[in-house]
């Protein structure tokens, strides 16, 4: 950002600093599909005890914060999205602050600046499940399990946006818990 007017500063194809409203065009922010992504998953048996955890990651592609790009424009019809965030935006001329002057922001333009680093590592699920057939003696029962599973319990990224794993305006995956009896007759 320019110092002294909040302007938005911008190389262009030449690696020259130009200032405009309006970012030139250019390639190599990244791509929006990670070029590595898999997943690990281990299951721990001991006596009645079964405990399984699933791990996925995906390293080297970018997402667009539109969250944050919004935030920005809220600001220009007076709103503020968080305490923290005038902190970070160009109001006054000296301010050296990473986000644009709100006056001089586009609405309708996409912003490099909203490309971030989307890799992530993420602690998809985990279930724990206990047989009690052996203890549970009960006529016409051959198993009884109770089983307790979390869904996305962890999220290790430096994605700033909702979720590394969505793309443009879209819902988190949700946290979630669930208790289960597993009753064979």
């Amino acid at each position: 950002m320019n110092p002294v007017n909040g302007m938005p500063l911008y190389y262009d194809e030449n690696m020259r600093l130009v200032a405009g409203g309006v970012a030139p065009q250019k390639t190599g922010f990244g791509s929006y599909t990670h070029p590595v992504t898999g997943g690990w998953t281990n299951i721990f048996n001991y006596h009645n005890l079964e405990v399984s955890s699933l791990f996925t990651y995906a390293w080297g592609g970018v997402a667009y914060n539109n969250l944050k790009a919004r935030m920005i424009r809220n600001v220009k019809n007076g709103e503020v999205p968080y305490d923290g965030f005038l902190n970070e935006i160009w109001l006054k001329p000296g301010d050296e602050k990473p986000l644009p002057n709100p006056k001089l922001f586009s609405d309708t333009n996409v912003n490099s600046l909203f490309v971030e680093n989307a890799s992530y590592i993420r602690w998809k699920n985990i279930i724990v499940r206990y047989n009690l057939s052996e203890k549970l003696k009960i006529k016409g029962v051959s198993s009884f399990k109770i089983t307790a599973q979390a869904n996305n319990l962890l999220t290790i990224t430096g994605y700033e946006g909702i979720d590394p794993e969505i793309t443009g305006i879209g819902q988190p995956v949700p946290r979630s818990f669930t208790l289960g009896l597993d009753v064979t007759f």
